[in-house]
């Protein structure tokens, strides 16, 4: 064999390997830039998550907030109400006592 033909074969063949070596490099690198981009997307969408559940929590929250003081005003406008009765029937009273005081003793 000619030595030159020998020294095209070992370049091509150390070209070749450098060549795999170095797409395997790049293989890498893309591998692991796509590894960091999922992790961000699932980072993120574990944040949304956690953001959407806050905001239920909070819209829960509110509206439980709202009921009891809902019931609260309602409570207070009944015993408001009933206090308005009792003041009514105790004005009503002394003259429901002059009318039984005129009858019995006249």
């Amino acid at each position: 064999m000619d030595i030159n033909l020998i020294a095209w074969i070992g370049g091509a063949a150390l070209a070749c390997a450098i060549l795999v070596k170095m797409m395997r490099q790049k293989q890498l690198r893309l591998s692991e830039l796509l590894r960091q981009y999922v992790e961000g997307q699932l980072e993120w969408a574990r944040k949304r998550n956690r953001a959407a559940r806050l905001a239920q929590q909070a819209v829960q929250q509110k509206a439980s907030l709202e009921k009891e003081e809902q019931s609260a005003l309602d409570r207070i406008n009944a015993e408001t109400a009933e206090a308005t009765l009792t003041q009514g029937e105790q004005i009503q009273r002394p003259e429901q006592l002059q009318s039984v005081v005129q009858s019995t003793s006249g």
